[in-house]
């Protein structure tokens, strides 16, 4: 270029060059854990799971990613069980007038029992 009065060009004043190109680094961003699943077995022991998004995967030397799976025990306890019985009714009227007759009374079996777990007969005489 051509001075305005007819004097030489001035050389530059600055230069630019390109730095640091390369990528910056991304952390890798995790979205919330979901609830947990129901668990695999209602007894002898099960395994429930949850798990979660990459919302944003690591790149370029970032932060890597925790885990997107958890998994833990669940329902250990023995799959046996005693029954569990209701109450035992009033008693009934005797079968007979004289001569030794029985009452019964009863009661409801509320849960069964489960496996190799027992119940008791839910009725008792007198």
């Amino acid at each position: 270029t051509v001075a305005p009065n007819g004097g030489a060009a001035c050389p530059p004043l600055e230069a630019t060059e390109e730095c640091n190109t390369q990528p910056c680094p991304v952390d890798c961003k995790l979205g919330a854990w979901s609830g947990w699943s129901s668990c695999s077995a209602r007894c002898g022991g099960g395994v429930r799971q949850r798990s979660r998004h990459v919302k944003v995967p690591a790149a370029h030397g970032g932060e890597p990613c925790e885990r997107t799976e958890e998994a833990e025990a669940c329902n250990t306890q023995s799959c046996n069980r005693n029954c569990i019985l209701g109450r035992w009714s009033g008693w009934g009227t005797c079968n007979k007038g004289c001569g030794g007759g029985v009452s019964v009374r009863k009661r409801i079996v509320k849960k069964p029992a489960i496996g190799t777990g027992r119940c008791p007969k839910p009725t008792h005489s007198s």
